[in-house]
C-alpha cells in the first residue's frame, strides 16, 4: 500500500476549532477534507492591526483587550484594519472604535437578513417541492421568487 504523502491528517488540537483573539477569522481554517492554506501576509497585518488597536484603545475605556475586542468598538477596528490593508469598503470612523455611543449612534434601524443557499433553488432542484409540507419550510417557489424581486432592485445580480 502506497501513502499518500500529501494526504490530510488531523493533527492535535484540530477539533478543537480555531481559537483566535480577533472578533474576525484572519486566517482560513480546515474543512478536514484539506489542510488549510498558510495565513497570508495581508491577513497577517489585519491581524496585527486589530490587536494593536485593541491594546492601545482598551485601557482608555477601562477593559482588558479580550474584553475591548468583544464590543462593538471591536469589530470597528476589525474592520479599520481590513479597510488600511485592502482599501476601503466598510464604512466606519475611528471615533466608532472608540466610542462605544459613536457606533450605536451611527446603527440606524435594524436590517432584516434572510439567509439562505438560494444556489440549491432552481427548476431541477426538488421537483415535487415535497419540503414545502414540512412546518416552517419556504416553498420553492417562494425562494426562487426572492431571487426574481432580487433581481429586480439590483440588475447587476443577473
Amino acid at each position: 500500500m502506497k501513502l499518500n504523502r500529501h494526504a490530510f491528517r488531523v493533527r492535535p488540537g484540530m477539533r478543537k476549532g480555531l481559537r483566535t483573539e480577533t472578533p474576525l477569522p484572519t486566517r482560513l481554517v480546515s474543512n478536514e477534507e484539506f489542510p488549510p492554506l498558510p495565513q497570508t501576509p495581508e491577513q497577517r497585518e489585519v491581524e496585527q492591526r486589530i490587536l494593536a488597536a485593541a491594546g492601545r484603545l482598551a485601557p482608555r475605556l477601562g477593559v482588558t483587550r479580550r474584553e475591548f475586542l468583544r464590543t462593538s468598538g471591536g469589530m470597528a477596528v476589525s474592520f479599520l484594519a481590513m479597510n488600511a490593508v485592502f482599501g476601503s469598503f466598510f464604512d466606519v470612523t475611528d471615533v466608532e472604535a472608540a466610542e462605544p455611543s459613536a457606533a450605536k449612534e451611527r446603527a440606524g434601524a435594524p436590517l432584516f437578513i434572510f439567509d439562505v443557499q438560494l444556489h440549491y433553488v432552481g427548476d431541477a432542484y426538488d421537483p415535487s417541492n415535497a419540503e414545502a409540507d414540512r412546518k416552517g419550510a419556504v416553498s420553492k417557489g417562494a425562494l426562487r421568487g426572492l431571487r426574481t424581486r432580487a433581481q429586480r432592485m439590483n440588475p447587476a445580480l443577473g
